[in-house]
């Protein structure tokens, strides 16, 4: 085939591959689109309703389970007698919600709310390339539900637990809420910023693994949280400190 020929051909293709290919979302379409699968998570004093922490959450099944950061609801496991949890959607409604497990490790926790959730975030089964464009979303400082721009800038190298860093400015208040792709898979949960784009997410594995252990229990019986809590920071120590 000469080269005029394979000039013709390359020509003719390019309208069919556009058309295969479906258009990326923009910013704008993926906040509209996944707003209502993203919740602020409040912990409240049972007895004066003092908000006592702040954070956000979302929806990773139909059963109503959402996931969001253990420090946002650390309380719950501290002193579950004297705090309690709801859950504020994206218009203004709230809910009760209920602890059901969490991850201290990873700083990680599941919440349950009582309706039946059809939206829901998908996890990502893998961890995207470095570089790639990611989209998180939470409610920083309490002023109302947003969008961030970033990227997946690879795993943070010193660290006691796997964090990827993110390339997009969280602030207080979006803690605990997804970092998506555009497709809508969730690949991690925003936990914790240093300022000047510099914020790190728990990779969605680790996310992925406690809900399965949620899903797969065959008994409603657990441990009391405070020897849950023991119990994990105690593995946890023996795993990176040599014996």
């Amino acid at each position: 085939m000469n080269k005029k020929s394979t000039l013709l051909v390359t020509l003719l293709l390019i309208p069919a591959l556009n058309h295969a290919q479906p258009a990326s979302l923009k910013t704008p379409d993926i906040f509209k689109k996944f707003q209502k699968t993203v919740v602020q998570v409040r912990v409240l004093e049972k007895t004066t309703q003092i908000k006592s922490g702040v954070g956000s959450g979302f929806f990773i099944s139909p059963q109503g389970h959402i996931a969001t950061n253990y420090h946002v609801i650390a309380f719950l496991v501290q002193k579950p007698a004297e705090y309690k949890a709801d859950i504020v959607f994206h218009d203004k409604t709230t809910a009760a919600a209920t602890l059901l497990d969490f991850d201290v490790v990873h700083d990680l926790a599941i919440l349950k709310t009582q309706s039946h959730q059809p939206n829901h975030f998908k996890l990502s089964p893998t961890s995207p390339a470095k570089g790639t464009r990611v989209f998180s979303m939470g409610n920083p400082h309490d002023l109302g539900f947003t969008i961030v721009e970033g990227t997946h800038s690879g795993f943070i190298e010193k660290s006691l637990t796997e964090k990827i860093h993110f390339t997009g400015s969280l602030n207080p208040g979006m803690s605990g809420g997804p970092a998506l792709l555009r497709s809508g898979q969730v690949i991690g949960v925003n936990v914790a910023t240093a300022g000047n784009q510099l914020s790190f997410l728990v990779p969605i594995k680790h996310l992925r693994k406690l809900h399965k252990q949620l899903t797969n229990k065959t008994t409603k019986t657990a441990p009391k949280l405070l020897t849950r809590l023991q119990t994990q920071l105690t593995q946890h120590q023996n795993n990176t400190i040599p014996t």
